[in-house]
């Protein structure tokens, strides 16, 4: 079964008095339970190919269905409210909101979503005990450096793949 599909998918940005054109005539499909990557240099469209993936970006033109929905055809609200339910992402800069600790951060997108207290604390505790970051929970993103052995990760790169779960 297919969750994500993409069909004809273009994408072109304006600088100056010029077109760059970054993804051309896009088409692909993945099923539940495969794993893909998306490689490719440095400015060669992956970061705006997943934008528009995760309804962040529109493209110029071919149409986006997660889960059989076509997410290039909703609104902006729903795009939104759709993809926060059906879409997790780890951004590269992890979009964490700075002045909140590494709960608030976690919880942010079920408070967004009105998803009632209990199972906040149910998914805010499995989320933490996944990571084992218990002990982070309360701390503030920029007083947080994680290391475990001769392993060693900003603590923002957990934090922001437990937003993204």
């Amino acid at each position: 079964m297919s969750i994500l599909k993409i069909n004809h998918l273009s994408k072109s940005y304006k600088t100056g008095g010029e077109t760059i054109a970054v993804l051309q005539d896009i088409s692909m499909s993945v099923n539940q339970g495969e794993m893909i990557a998306i490689m490719g240099p440095s400015g060669s469209g992956k970061t705006t190919l997943l934008q528009i993936l995760s309804g962040i970006d529109i493209p110029d033109s071919g149409c986006v269905f997660v889960k059989d929905k076509n997410i290039s055809m909703m609104g902006s609200e729903e795009t939104a409210r759709f993809c926060r339910k059906n879409i997790g992402m780890i951004f590269q800069d992890f979009q964490l909101i700075e002045s909140l600790n590494v709960q608030e951060n976690i919880l942010l997108p079920l408070v967004i979503d009105e998803v009632d207290y209990e199972m906040q604390e149910q998914q805010l505790q499995r989320i933490l005990n996944a990571l084992e970051i218990e002990h982070l929970k309360n701390k503030k993103l920029n007083l947080i450096i994680f290391c475990n052995n001769d392993f060693s990760i900003g603590a923002g790169g957990l934090e922001g793949t437990a937003k993204g779960i």
